[in-house]
């Protein structure tokens, strides 16, 4: 199984390893670090519906407050492990394998 969320703040990301615990599963941490003006790039090249810029403003801001406790608090959250990639790491992926 796997989930994609954009919401790493703590409650969410806690609940997300307790699920995973409790279906007997480990649950990893994955997180993908870009800047500003790639992700501004990126919105800008959608194919779907476009985030609007203050949006786009309010995640990054979010992800800059957020992204620093990460892996500091993955395992005592119950993660079996932690990442943060940054842009170039992340584009570099084909696959992931976990276990």
């Amino acid at each position: 199984m796997s989930v994609e969320s954009t919401g790493a703040a703590g409650a969410l990301r806690q609940s997300l390893a307790a699920i995973a615990a409790s279906c007997g599963v480990s649950c990893h941490l994955l997180a993908l670090d870009a800047d500003i003006r790639l992700c501004r790039r990126r919105a800008a090249a959608r194919a779907y519906p476009k985030l609007p810029d203050d949006v786009l403003q309010s995640y990054y801001a979010t992800w800059t407050r957020v992204s620093a406790e990460l892996i500091g608090v993955a395992e005592q959250e119950g993660y079996a492990s932690a990442l943060t990639l940054d842009a170039a790491a992340a584009d570099a992926i084909t696959v992931i394998t976990f276990g």
